[in-house]
């Protein structure tokens, strides 16, 4: 148990001099020097009553009676986390929902943003009942709401979403915004009683659970604009255009550029944006597989095959728009490994269906055909193979020529849009569409690494889609921290024999809690100080404009 101790510190400010007490205890430091460490400050308290402590403390006891630690909270990651959705006006568009649910919601986003694994609605209700609620605190909500105001926050929540949306946009200069990011992801469920919940292709690897479709659309450097939740057997495909009309009525972006995946803007998809109704919006996209092989390989007019020897970006018009073709070593390698890992499984397929008609297992030509067209295309890879039947008879081959044909294209992917040369180089289309890494590192965010969207527990469509738009909201405050703490984030080397340590935001957020205020009692009377802070943490406060001021010491209880 430490001896403590009172100290005075100096500081100078306005041609005055200001003695500041602190409750500590001496020790050593690692070389060995007599250092004084900080616990708690007494700053706010009256002069008699720290002379009191003081001499009681050299004594031994005595005049200022028994002193105590009762607690301490950890304030900096929430004072932090506030500050930065108070900048991005995240809390004013709350404003739209009535007391206490603003509240309530504010309390859930923060705590998506810092916990490690999120609280449900019951945790959070039995937390907020205690006096050490340290978001309730921030957030201004009173103690001991009842658990179903939890549940009706995310109701008035989603009520509000494409108002709040769209004023987040606006503050953010939304109308000088011609570029949107667009994609799609899949989260699963618990439980079968969600109507919107539904079987289709899981990009979780959840085999046998249903789950929603979500949409995502953001800005060109990835802030979320707006999020949507679909049934979970969407086709990505269909959602695509009901987007552009988004960003184009509800945002008022009338010339904009839409960037979707190839999954998305296929080609029918294209087409459609030809039409009147989009007059003034182009689109950025990629080509999918199949239409590459299409026009490298089986036009009336091919593509010169000397072109793919090059180991560059070029461009060539196709159907009247742009198409730029850019190589990629190491999808190159990718690319032979699927097409070698696919024709493996077919030939597989093909060798069995050859034994049963060798044996006298098939004869019928139409049952062998059904069989055979049954794993032909399962892979995409039937063009490799030749194949013939008859009554009793089934061969098939691998045809080497066109392996080694499409061993040329590998690695290459072909950007393609309608915008003129003048507004996009053809580095910048190909730039452009890549910058689709912006989306899908706000899903890998949402869902795994730092909010845990999933699973997804509620069975009320309207909470789901509520769920889903706090998500959001949780997503745009840790966005915004990893962009303002980017040094302090950033991959770090000691020594060539240390691995490269790449800091997360939950260090982060654990070093900004070091930012404590501590309870103490002193003969019977109470005092909330903070605890000291470190230069490192001082400089992140900085950062994140969230000093420990006036305004901070008041959410938190601290002693003035």
């Amino acid at each position: 148990m430490p001896k403590y101790r009172i100290q005075y510190f100096t500081k100078k400010a306005n041609g005055k001099t200001y003695r500041h007490p602190w409750l500590g205890y001496r020790q050593r430091n690692q070389n060995g020097t007599p250092t004084f460490v900080a616990v708690v400050s007494l700053v706010g308290m009256p002069d008699e009553v720290v002379e009191a402590l003081d001499r009681s403390l050299k004594s031994g006891g005595g005049e200022a009676g028994e002193v105590l630690f009762l607690d301490s909270e950890n304030i900096g990651a929430a004072w932090v986390a506030w500050r930065i959705g108070e900048r991005r006006g995240i809390w004013e568009t709350l404003s739209r929902l009535e007391e206490p649910y603003r509240r309530m919601v504010t309390v859930m986003v923060l705590d998506r943003v810092l916990a490690d694994r999120p609280s449900s609605k019951l945790d959070l209700w039995e937390r907020m009942k205690t006096d050490k609620a340290v978001l309730g605190k921030v957030a201004g909500l009173p103690e001991g709401r009842p658990l179903a105001e939890w549940y009706t926050a995310l109701d008035q929540l989603l009520a509000a979403q494409s108002a709040m949306e769209l004023e987040l946009f606006e503050r953010r200069n939304g109308s000088a915004e011609r570029i949107f990011l667009y994609d799609i992801t899949s989260s699963y469920f618990e439980g079968e009683h969600c109507p919107i919940a539904d079987y289709g292709y899981n990009r979780d690897g959840k085999k046998g659970k249903k789950q929603i479709v979500i949409g995502l659309l953001t800005d060109h450097g990835g802030m979320p604009v707006s999020v949507e939740v679909f049934q979970g057997n969407t086709s990505d495909k269909t959602t695509v255009l009901d987007q552009v009309r988004k960003a184009r009525d509800r945002f008022g972006v009338k010339e904009l550029v839409f960037v979707g995946d190839r999954g998305m803007l296929t080609s029918s998809n294209r087409v459609a944006l030809t039409a009147d109704e989009f007059a003034g919006i182009h689109y950025v996209s990629a080509l999918p597989r199949a239409e590459l092989a299409e026009l490298v390989e089986e036009r009336a007019t091919p593509i010169e095959d000397d072109l793919f020897t090059r180991k560059e970006l070029f461009e060539m018009a196709v159907d009247g728009k742009r198409t730029v073709f850019k190589h990629n070593p190491l999808r190159m390698m990718e690319d032979g490994e699927t097409r070698i890992r696919l024709l493996e499984k077919t030939a597989e397929k093909l060798a069995a269906l050859k034994r049963s008609v060798t044996v006298g297992k098939l004869k019928n030509p139409d049952v062998i055909a059904k069989r055979l067209y049954r794993w032909l295309n399962n892979w995409n890879v039937g063009k490799f193979f030749t194949t013939s039947y008859d009554e009793g008879r089934f061969d098939y081959a691998l045809d080497e020529e066109k392996v080694e044909r499409a061993q040329r294209f590998d690695g290459w992917f072909a950007v393609v849009s309608d915008l003129p040369p003048d507004d996009h180089t053809s580095a910048e289309l190909v730039e452009r569409y890549k910058s689709l890494k912006h989306v899908e590192s706000a899903f890998r965010a949402m869902k795994t690494t730092d909010l845990f969207l999933r699973p997804i527990r509620h069975w009320n469509p309207n909470r789901v889609r509520g769920h889903v738009f706090l998500c959001m909201l949780s997503y745009m405050i840790t966005l915004e921290a990893r962009r303002l703490f980017t040094d302090f984030l950033a991959p770090v080397q000691k020594s060539e024999d240390d691995e490269i340590f790449r800091a997360s935001l939950a260090r982060l957020w654990a070093t900004l809690n070091t930012v404590k205020t501590g309870k103490l009692s002193i003969a019977g009377k109470e005092t909330v100080q903070v605890s000291p802070i470190t230069n490192e943490v001082r400089a992140l406060l900085k950062t994140a404009d969230a000093a420990i001021g006036k305004e901070a010491k008041e959410r938190f209880g601290v002693s003035l």
